[in-house]
This record gives C-alpha cells, sequence and structure tokens, in this order.
C-alpha cells in the first residue's frame, strides 16, 4: 500500500511538473476497477486475461514495459466504448 501512494505521489508530481496539472486529479479510476463496475462482477475477475477475451485488444502484453502499457490503454479504451454504446443498459453485459 506504502508503495502505491509513494506512485500515486510521483506520477502526480510528474504531471504538474511538466504539463501544469495532474488530468485525473489525485486518484484515478485504474482498469480492473473500471472493469468491475463496467461488468458487475466481482474483484477476483478482474484479471487482465479475463478483460483480454472480453475486449480483445490488438495489441499484446509482452512484459515489455511499452508494449504492456499499449495494451492496457487499448483494453481500456475499449471498455470505455463498450459502455458508452451501452447507455440503455447500466452494465456492459459477459
Amino acid at each position: 500500500m506504502v508503495l502505491m501512494e509513494r506512485l500515486r505521489s510521483f506520477i502526480n508530481y510528474y504531471f504538474h511538473k511538466y504539463i501544469g496539472k495532474n488530468p485525473f486529479g489525485f486518484t484515478a479510476i485504474d482498469i480492473k476497477a473500471y472493469f468491475m463496475g463496467a461488468m458487475g462482477c466481482d474483484w477476483r475477475n478482474t484479471s487482465a486475461r479475463q478483460i483480454q477475451t472480453i475486449f480483445k485488444p490488438t495489441g499484446k502484453a509482452t512484459h515489455n514495459a511499452l508494449d504492456d502499457a499499449k495494451c492496457q490503454a487499448e483494453m481500456f479504451k475499449l471498455m470505455i466504448e463498450a459502455t458508452k454504446a451501452d447507455k440503455k443498459h447500466s452494465k456492459v453485459r459477459i
């Protein structure tokens, strides 16, 4: 938990240093929490593998930091698009 607090502080510092503000505020939602809310599932069902089988990003997580970041960004984008497209219902269904 201490590590996450330090990481958030580090990220917040550099947003302010280089762009003058943190576009996410001090606390941002992460992919797993967004997925859990969109799908109505439990935290234990929010693995990257499960998210990838539902949203099918074209990029692959290779354990290379840049590849993994691109894959996660694409998954997050696909989740946001799916929830916006499904405005008639409160949740995207599996």
